[in-house]
């Protein structure tokens, strides 16, 4: 990841309100939970849920037709060829399509990747904006589900790295990727 979201999908006054906390004291925990929450919620899922920069590195060509990690996608700011000189040779980007939802990206008809020769490690890298944008954005299922697991970790703090309760994975499930 380049840059991490620059907010969380709920809010600790949310989640305390939902929890019934009413003091300040315990802020830091709780802003915890709901990034530890976020960050289960998103692997469980295979998808992003707050806008944030990432960066997928090939060390040979992509096939003409590849998969993104973590959609859905907000846009593809580039695809960059690195050559054994250290020459970047960025794809035009009317070169290709971008499905946001499944975070596939296709060459269109006639067109080719750069022919070089690409350095050993890390010769393409795609940068790229996923996450449903901000969290207004983020569907209720995946908030519901968050604050289910705020809740969870607040009542059961001697459950410290136990699983956590079937509805938060059934409040996810309905959205998950599967062939991620």
């Amino acid at each position: 990841m380049v840059t991490p979201p620059t907010e969380e999908p709920i809010t600790a006054e949310t989640a305390k309100l939902h929890t019934r906390v009413g003091t300040d004291l315990e802020d830091a925990l709780i802003d915890l939970w709901i990034e530890s929450g976020r960050i289960m919620a998103e692997g469980y899922q295979n998808r992003s849920f707050v806008k944030r920069t990432m960066e997928a590195l090939f060390d040979t060509c992509p096939p003409r037709q590849f998969e993104l990690t973590l959609p859905p996608i907000i846009e593809v700011d580039s695809i960059t060829f690195y050559d054994e000189d250290e020459e970047p040779h960025e794809v035009d980007n009317a070169d290709y399509y971008v499905d946001v939802d499944s975070g596939r990206i296709a060459l269109k008809k006639g067109k080719e990747w750069p022919d070089v020769e690409l350095r050993p490690m890390n010769a393409v890298v795609v940068r790229y904006k996923a996450g449903h944008g901000t969290a207004e954005d983020v569907p209720k299922t995946v908030k519901d589900a968050l604050l289910t697991y705020v809740t969870y970790r607040y009542y059961n703090r001697e459950a410290e790295g136990s699983e956590p309760p079937p509805q938060f994975y059934w409040l996810l499930a309905p959205d998950r990727r599967w062939n991620a």
